[in-house]
Formats: C-alpha cells, sequence, structure tokens
C-alpha cells in the first residue's frame, strides 16, 4: 500500500523497466511486469500510465532532441 501511494502521489518521479536482454520468449519479458500486478492495481490510471512510460518520453525523448541538437552544433 505504501508503495501505490507513493507512486500515485509522484509519478513523475517514477520509471519502471526490466533489465531483460534479449530474453528468449515473450513471458521471460513478461515476467517481471507481471510480477508488479498487485501495484499496477492499485495506481490510478494517470499514475499507471506515467510510471510505465510516461517518465520515459519525459525522459528520453527530451535527451534524444537535445543530443541530435548538440550533434548538429558540434559533429562535422
Amino acid at each position: 500500500d505504501r508503495l501505490s501511494q507513493l507512486l500515485n502521489a509522484h509519478p513523475d518521479r517514477f520509471l519502471f523497466g526490466t533489465d531483460n536482454v534479449a530474453p528468449n520468449d515473450q513471458a521471460t519479458q513478461m515476467h517481471v511486469y507481471d510480477m508488479w500486478d498487485p501495484i499496477w492495481a492499485q495506481l490510478t490510471p494517470e499514475a499507471g500510465r506515467m510510471v510505465r512510460l510516461g517518465t520515459y518520453e519525459r525522459l528520453f525523448d527530451t535527451a534524444r532532441l537535445k543530443v541530435r541538437a548538440w550533434e548538429a552544433a558540434n559533429v562535422k
């Protein structure tokens, strides 16, 4: 309950991910995600989306744009 309360209160501070590298099948890929089912069920739709995808988009999409701008200005 404490974790879901924290995630619901501050979803923009968390990013869900795994360290699975080239899993052999989909079940292996989903194992860790599925372990979080009790937490996912306690999150608001907005918090769930933010933790699973929104924070990634905010951080990595912004970083990608900044890297491309730096490359354009500095790489010849």
